[in-house]
């Protein structure tokens, strides 16, 4: 019998550590409350930026998979470890981790067999357009479009909220900072959760009524 070792002898992984997977092994047992699914939809988009970082930082693409495939191997062990229909929303985080890390995998390999396509795109785009707003007004937008889930990718997928941002940087030649920050500033304000979303509503209503 061959024994294969997960481990990642050519380079750290940093996504082994990561706060998401920390937190699912921390919960792996329990009924979670809402305090507990913000923190882990919060490490959740924190380890969509982790990949995205380590896909720039990585030593080569072939390093790069190789992470990838350790921390989907990891994840789909820790759903072997738990009851989804008790731990539904352990489930769906573990689930939807794999997902990205498929996405992403399917991604490099596309650019891998296609090597200029995205680098002319990339190099020859140059939106028309500019965000006049506030960057946590555009975060409001998206996190309300994100919750909603009318954004797609083009398999149907829902899109992650780091897609969606990048996405938005580059149509409205913009940059947010710290997106998932930006995020929560977003949507834990204490007065008028929703004040550009209201701007947006009175402005169209303002359109209805001439």
């Amino acid at each position: 019998m061959v024994l294969i070792d997960v481990r990642c002898p050519m380079m750290d992984n940093p996504l082994a550590e990561c706060e998401l997977i920390h937190l699912l092994k921390t919960y792996a047992d329990s009924e979670l409350m809402e305090p507990e699914n913000i923190l882990l939809e919060e490490a959740y988009n924190h380890f969509i930026e982790q990949v995205v970082e380590l896909s720039e930082q990585a030593r080569s693409s072939i390093d790069f998979l190789r992470c990838l495939k350790i921390t989907e191997i990891t994840l789909s062990k820790m759903k072997l470890t738990i009851k989804p229909t008790l731990h539904k929303i352990q489930a769906f985080f573990i689930d939807a981790a794999v997902k990205y890390l498929n996405c992403e995998r399917e991604f490099l390999m596309l650019k891998l067999k296609y090597p200029q396509t995205g680098r002319q795109n990339s190099k020859q785009y140059k939106s028309p357009l500019y965000w006049s707003r506030t960057p946590t007004d555009l975060m409001e937008l998206l996190a309300a479009m994100h919750a909603a889930g009318i954004v797609k990718k083009i398999d149907g997928s829902d899109a992650e909220m780091t897609l969606m941002v990048q996405s938005f940087e580059t149509l409205f030649n913009c940059h947010i900072r710290n997106p998932a920050r930006c995020r929560n500033a977003a949507v834990n304000r204490k007065l008028r959760l929703t004040k550009f979303l209201d701007f947006l509503k009175g402005a169209l209503t303002n359109i209805s009524q001439r």
